[in-house]
């Protein structure tokens, strides 16, 4: 019996060796690949978000992300007899790209005012 251990413990010996290079290459490799840097982009600057009452409407003028305007917007709903509840919108432009023109415009629904606007980056 003492012969097959020691027969043994060499083969187990090179198992862990090859399971241990294979983990420290696996490291190693996703390590690199989390070192390689993404591309820098610049986010949009130059922005101004102007009311529209019913609405926001954000425009910027540089920058290579995505931008976009948001609006919340109140309702008062009125059912008789009750008093009048309010209710509340979130309402989104379109994702757009800074640029001369460019212009992304969150719109609330009929009969509804802006509370606050603000413009998202991406």
């Amino acid at each position: 019996m003492d012969s097959e251990r020691t027969q043994d413990v060499p083969t187990r010996g090179r198992w862990a060796r090859r399971a241990a290079t294979m983990l420290v290459g696996g490291a190693i490799a996703a390590g690199g690949l989390a070192a390689v840097a993404a591309p820098a982009h610049a986010a949009p600057s130059g922005c101004t978000l102007t009311n529209q009452w019913t609405g926001y409407q954000a425009t910027c003028t540089e920058g290579d992300g995505l931008y976009r305007a948001y609006a919340r917007c109140t309702k008062l709903i009125f059912n008789s007899p009750a008093l009048p509840r309010r209710v509340y919108y979130n309402e989104y432009g379109e994702w757009a790209t800074p640029g001369a023109g460019s212009i992304s415009t969150a719109r609330c629904p009929s009969g509804a005012w802006t509370e606050y606007g603000l413009i998202q980056y991406s």
